[in-house]
């Protein structure tokens, strides 16, 4: 039954259905031994959801109960950073970068939170190699296109943030990179 259920949970949050995978988790009987598995499966459902903080506190769990599970690093990181505390994600994704290095969001992630530490070339180092790994990479272009702005580097954070707009015309943070450009010029 529990694994019917983490099942459905799965399926429900492959058709984004935060609501439905949180039910079919929830009817997992309290008497079951912890899961890492599920409690990863709560937390992506909550980060769904934009439960942000209730994702984090899930994440800590699941990574209570396994510190071995490499995926719970980079949720953690995520929720982290989606909680407004990019730098705490720091530690956790150099946990899953050591074993994971060639996981393009992951690297993405590490880009975005060093750039929050003030520590911009080796955020531009994990940037470029995100995009590396992948060239469309959303996260990758912006992450990379706010370090060169931040270094001065105009015309290179301009070329990002088009080829972010290339990927998804509704990026709000390649948008804004582009006003924030356009205002600096008047």
């Amino acid at each position: 039954l529990n694994d019917a259920l983490y099942e459905l949970a799965k399926l429900s949050l492959s058709a984004s259905d935060a609501d439905a995978a949180l039910e079919y988790l929830d009817r997992i009987p309290s008497s079951s031994p912890p899961s890492v598995l599920v409690e990863m499966k709560r937390a992506q459902a909550y980060l769904l959801k934009g439960d942000f903080a209730q994702a984090l506190s899930t994440a800590q769990k699941a990574n209570r109960i396994d510190i071995t599970c490499l995926p719970v690093y980079k949720l953690l990181a995520q929720a982290f950073q989606l909680n407004n505390r990019v730098t705490d994600s720091i530690p956790p994704l150099e946990t899953y970068l050591t074993y994971e290095f060639s996981d393009p969001e992951a690297l993405a992630l590490m880009a975005h939170a060093l750039f929050a530490d003030g520590k911009y070339e080796e955020a531009l180092q994990y940037a470029n190699d995100a995009l590396k790994l992948d060239k469309k990479s959303l996260s990758s272009l912006v992450a990379r296109g706010e370090i060169y702005l931040q270094q001065e580097k105009v015309e290179e954070a301009l070329v990002d943030f088009n080829a972010a707009l290339r990927v998804d015309k509704n990026s709000f943070e390649a948008n804004i990179g582009i006003a924030r450009i356009q205002i600096s010029k008047t």
